[in-house]
């Protein structure tokens, strides 16, 4: 059985994933939408963003997978992360700003459920069994 990884700050690394959806939301204000894709495209991208946001809001599939809390952890800051990076890219393709604050908007919330609280590490464990 393999040693646990060294313990990290996991509030900090939680506080630096959730500002992303910040960044991203400010940047997309500066940046002129000048759309290339056909709308067909914006469900491509919206679909995995909310699957990845629920992914990350619910825990117990990624628990399977995660070795140690902290990598529970840090894997559900990542899939909450990555539903405001698809909802930039969004915006980036198809000039669709709507789309891009509701993917940001479940990716907050999924950041705000995967808070790595006392509480929710010691329900890492029981996800384990």
């Amino acid at each position: 059985m393999s040693n646990p990884p060294a313990p990290v700050p996991l509030p900090i690394l939680w506080g630096a994933f959730v500002s992303t959806h910040a960044l991203l939301l400010v940047l997309s204000f500066f940046v002129p939408a000048e759309p290339i894709a056909q709308a067909s495209l914006v469900p491509l991208l919206a679909i995995p963003a909310m699957i990845a946001a629920g992914l990350a809001a619910e825990g117990s599939l990624v628990a399977r997978v995660a070795p140690h809390a902290q990598t529970w952890c840090i894997l559900r800051f990542a899939l909450a992360e990555s539903a405001g990076i698809l909802g930039f890219v969004t915006f980036l393709l198809s000039g669709a700003h709507l789309v891009q604050l509701v993917c940001a908007a479940c990716g907050l919330v999924a950041h705000l459920l995967a808070f790595p609280s006392p509480r929710a590490l010691e329900g890492y464990s029981s996800l384990r069994r």
